[in-house]
């Protein structure tokens, strides 16, 4: 996937920014954090038209998780968004998902999942690309219920704030 694909020929660092996907990939890779992309990145890489104002990922759910989620939070010196509050690994293992600000932009991370929108099964379905030099995973148009717009696939489980609440929104406003 090139710069092109998802920024736009014509994207200067001048111009005001928005969510930096390839430093989040690259920052999770670094600390080992398994991921998936989803959310509006993902949406996008399949081709739909879609804007965003942050990245999502789908990690596992566990210790070992738990441990390079907070790896992945200090690199990328994130703080929760709601209150600023830097993270515990008491508040990750509370949270089924955590938003934070970075020096990437707003990030969404969901631990876990169920069935059948958990980690292990939307992984499994991800189709493996690389971006800007980074390997990573982006969730296949059957975990993001884009595919079929009346399922319940991972834009519905982020909400509204993800454009999940409503399919008409998928394709742009």
């Amino acid at each position: 996937m090139s710069q092109d694909e998802l920024c736009g020929p014509d994207s200067s660092e001048d111009e005001l920014s928005g969510p930096d996907l390839a430093g989040v990939v690259a920052d999770a890779n670094a600390v080992g954090l398994d991921h998936v992309v989803i959310g509006g990145f993902a949406v996008i890489y399949h081709g739909h038209v879609r804007a965003t104002t942050d990245s999502d990922l789908l990690v596992p759910d566990g210790p070992e998780a738990d441990a390079a989620i907070m790896g992945f939070l200090a690199r990328v010196n994130a703080r929760r968004l709601r209150d600023n509050k830097i993270l515990t690994p008491e508040d990750i293992t509370e949270a089924e998902s955590l938003r934070v600000n970075s020096r990437h932009g707003i990030i969404d991370i969901v631990r876990g999942g169920l069935p059948p929108l958990d980690y292990d099964t939307v992984a499994e379905r991800a189709e493996a690309v690389e971006f800007r030099g980074q390997p990573m995973h982006i969730a296949s148009l059957r975990s993001l219920g884009v595919a079929a717009p009346g399922s319940r696939g991972l834009l519905r489980m982020l909400g509204p704030a993800a454009g999940g609440a409503n399919p008409c929104c998928w394709r742009g406003r």
